[in-house]
């Protein structure tokens, strides 16, 4: 009997196993760091062999946290879209529109970062305003891959006592309802 489709979200996230949890949170702390590989050596070249002082700000203003929160919303685009042998992907339109949406976000902000500066328009960048929209779409970005890829996990393989006992609970739920109407 194949496994039963979570009807929402929150039960989907209920129906995780831990080896689901904890593949997910192997996947976040590779991509973390391997992802963030580039800005650590970076900041640590910058840091070792400059004599002068740097700001970190550096490392975000140029796009380079926007075109990584893109890729990580790209690369989730792909296990939201995937059909598998068990269930669709849980609110599978909702997660392709905010993915859509943080992709054209991030596009947004580096093209109008890549703009100014080939115009040599850099006093007219709000660089504070980059910093703290590169994060925020960086940390959403995170969050939603993990979320994309825990879900994805757990459709390919479902927890199944889990959801049997979710079931049963139901079940015995609807029976007491028919014991007790009102």
């Amino acid at each position: 009997m194949a496994p039963v489709n979570p009807v929402n979200l929150f039960s989907a996230i209920r129906t995780c196993s831990r080896e689901n949890w904890r593949n997910s949170g192997k996947w976040l702390a590779y991509t973390v760091g391997c992802g963030f590989l580039p800005v650590i050596i970076g900041l640590l070249l910058v840091w070792g062999l400059s004599t002068k002082s740097f700001d970190w700000h550096d490392f975000v203003v140029h796009g380079e946290f926007v075109i990584y929160a893109a890729t990580l919303i790209a690369a989730s685009t792909r296990l939201i879209s995937k059909d598998t042998e068990t269930f669709p992907f849980v609110h599978r339109e909702m997660f392709a529109l905010f993915a859509i949406l943080t992709l054209m976000s991030s596009i947004a902000l580096y093209a109008a970062i890549k703009t100014a500066n080939l115009l040599s328009l850099p006093a007219t960048v709000n660089n504070e305003f980059i910093v703290r929209f590169s994060l925020g779409l960086l940390t959403f970005s995170l969050f939603f891959s993990f979320l994309v890829f825990l879900l994805d996990q757990q459709r390919i393989s479902p927890n199944v006592r889990g959801i049997a006992k979710q079931k049963e609970k139901k079940l015995s739920d609807d029976f007491d309802s028919l014991e007790n109407p009102q």
